[in-house]
């Protein structure tokens, strides 16, 4: 009896022990789903790029951390994409400022009109902005990376527009306060709809043109139902505030080991989303819209002096009201074009050689 109990209690011990390690083996190599919400379709440019990075962490987690995104708003609408976030409805949101009027006071400055030439440069001004002025209005969610669309311009459906007064009595698809109150300093009448909305208005005749960067012309086919392009480097609307935020409860679930591959990708990835999706697919977009029939044109210096000096007011009323609601507008003003400054004479825009061969008009 004795030899018996001898034997199946050294078995007992082994079995726990491996039983144990198996629990604790599952445990570690439990995978972590993850879910992720945008208005982009999977194939813009945009949507390559995020997909990437989801393919990222995947691979430098092992297969640990599988991340499924919702293309197109199918997860949570634009509007609501950032409040989707908080709430937990998607783990991870991808979207813009935007698209959310007036929940985010401090990022709106980084849209004024004070020109920058390349995603990259405006990239790296918002992160710039981000890390020195830390805003409370993002507080509720883990920032992973932010980057800013190129430079906007401005198109138009019928006949362009070349001078200020061309801009009376047309309507333009304008995204949030700012460039809203850019197009109505120009003479014309904003309109504010998701970019998804924008093909069917411009067909219908609902708008008559619109600002964006030249690649949403190619990513959202716009090209097919716009004719002429107005381009400026320096009334560009500048560092246009795109997010990529996590849930903050689940951010702080997270193993610290993959918490530091997040943040080591998204540090990546501020220069790959900038170059990649925005800075790459611009100049390449061209081609496209002269394909389907766009032709464009570069502001006379003297007109773009002109718009300059139309558009001050946007800044001016910006300043004005953000500082009654105690927030450092002005310092917010000055850092931007500080950095702007820094960073401009440290890069070579991939649009001062298409410039050279633009035609006043």
């Amino acid at each position: 009896m004795k030899k018996t109990i001898s034997v199946v209690i050294p078995l007992l011990l082994v079995f726990t022990l491996l039983s144990l390690f198996a629990v604790h083996a599952e445990a570690a190599e439990k995978k972590i789903k993850l879910t992720l919400s945008t208005f982009w379709p999977a194939k813009a440019s945009n949507g390559v790029v995020l997909q990437k990075f989801c393919d990222e962490i995947k691979k430098r987690t092992n297969g640990r951390v599988e991340i499924t995104p919702y293309w197109g708003s199918s997860l949570t609408p634009a509007a609501e994409n950032y409040e989707g976030v908080v709430k937990g409805i998607s783990d991870i949101g991808a979207c813009t400022f935007n698209y959310t009027p007036g929940r985010f006071p401090a990022f709106d400055a980084c849209n004024l009109p004070f020109g920058a030439t390349s995603s990259l440069e405006a990239t790296y001004v918002l992160n710039d902005f981000y890390e020195k002025f830390r805003p409370k209005e993002v507080q509720d969610v883990k920032v992973l990376y932010l980057h800013s669309f190129g430079p906007y311009f401005i198109f138009t459906k019928g006949s362009p527009v070349l001078k200020l007064e061309d801009f009376k009595g047309r309507v333009f698809r304008a995204p949030g306060k700012i460039a809203s109150g850019y197009i109505k300093a120009l003479g014309g009448t904003p309109r504010a709809m998701p970019m998804g909305e924008s093909y069917e208005a411009l067909s219908k005749g609902i708008v008559n043109g619109m600002t964006a960067n030249m690649s949403t012309l190619k990513s959202w086919k716009l090209a097919e139902v716009l004719d002429y392009g107005t381009l400026s480097l320096k009334l560009s609307l500048s560092c246009g505030p795109f997010y990529t935020v996590m849930n903050k409860e689940k951010w702080n679930s997270l193993p610290a080991d993959v918490k530091k591959i997040f943040e080591e990708v998204s540090n990546e990835w501020k220069d790959r989303h900038a170059k990649e999706a925005w800075d790459h697919p611009d100049i390449e977009a061209i081609d496209y819209c002269r394909q389907n029939g766009m032709k464009f044109f570069k502001l006379p210096p003297a007109e773009e002096k002109r718009w300059k000096n139309a558009v001050k007011v946007v800044i001016n009323n910006y300043v004005k009201e953000k500082s009654a609601m105690g927030l450092p507008a002005a310092e917010y003003v000055k850092y931007i074009e500080k950095r702007l400054d820094y960073w401009g004479k440290k890069m070579e825009s991939p649009w001062f050689k298409v410039f050279e061969s633009l035609p006043e008009r």
